[in-house]
């Protein structure tokens, strides 16, 4: 029997996340390629490669209006070194790639310390600072870039055009890492209302938003003594609590348009 349905893609790394928007939109989800009569599909941090190079169906939900997060843009901005390109008119840290890290550093462009990841990581997993030259020859890390002395970190929801939540990183213990604000490294996310957020910053994360195509993404951003650098947009980030029901009123609000 024909008849329409509503499917939430995830990855491996998303699913968490991924199945309880699932539960709570009451729709089917799962890694796999959008089933077959698919009416409208919600891309939460889904990679092309798990669609097996089968796109018709893909194609054909975009064409039709009805994917929420286009798979390619997802794609583009899941790629962090692609990503990286791709904002390179915002306000992002100096950056370059391990084919050029030595030249950069001798000619200026890029100072350490540097922090190395790979171009592709979830949950600031892969991280790593290196300090010297000695460091930088033992790393076989794609992207390296310049450490910034920040204030603070946020992250910055954005649905649509509308910012939902703004949560800023805080310590978990004493012995939190400064250097890279991650969970691993005793890092967690809070929720208030955060003053000292300006405009400008809000801005970013939309304009990189816009660039890579996307309708939603949560923005990671530091604030400096002097302005403002964003750091990375996310997909398919790990919700909760409040954070969790807004992204839930805002996809229903999207699936019964």
């Amino acid at each position: 029997m024909v008849f329409n349905m509503n499917y939430i893609w995830y990855s491996n790394s998303t699913s968490v996340t991924g199945k309880q928007l699932a539960e709570l939109l009451g729709i089917r989800g799962g890694t796999k390629r959008p089933p077959k009569f698919t009416e409208k599909c919600i891309v939460w941090g889904a990679r092309l490669k798990q669609a097996n190079n089968r796109l018709l169906r893909i194609n054909r939900i975009i064409e039709q209006g009805n994917m929420l997060n286009n798979i390619y843009a997802v794609e583009r901005t899941a790629d962090k070194l692609n990503a990286m390109f791709l904002f390179k008119q915002l306000n992002i840290p100096p950056f370059t790639t391990k084919e050029n890290v030595i030249r950069d550093l001798i000619d200026g462009h890029i100072k350490l310390p540097l922090v190395a990841r790979g171009r592709e990581h979830y949950g600031g997993k892969g991280f790593r600072l290196l300090r010297n030259y000695d460091d930088i020859v033992e790393s076989d890390a794609d992207i390296y870039t310049q450490f910034i002395d920040s204030i603070s970190e946020y992250r910055i929801h954005i649905f649509r055009g509308e910012v939902i939540r703004i949560s800023k990183k805080v310590p978990i213990c004493e012995y939190s890492d400064a250097y890279c604000r991650s969970h691993a490294n005793g890092w967690r996310f809070a929720h208030k209302h955060y003053r000292e957020v300006y405009e400008p910053m809000i801005q970013t994360v939309k304009d990189a938003i816009n660039l890579a195509g996307l309708d939603f993404g949560a923005g990671d951003v530091l604030k400096t003594e002097d302005g403002h650098y964003l750091l990375e947009i996310n997909t398919g980030v790990g919700l909760a609590d409040s954070t969790l029901e807004r992204y839930v009123g805002k996809i229903e609000e999207w699936l019964n348009v």
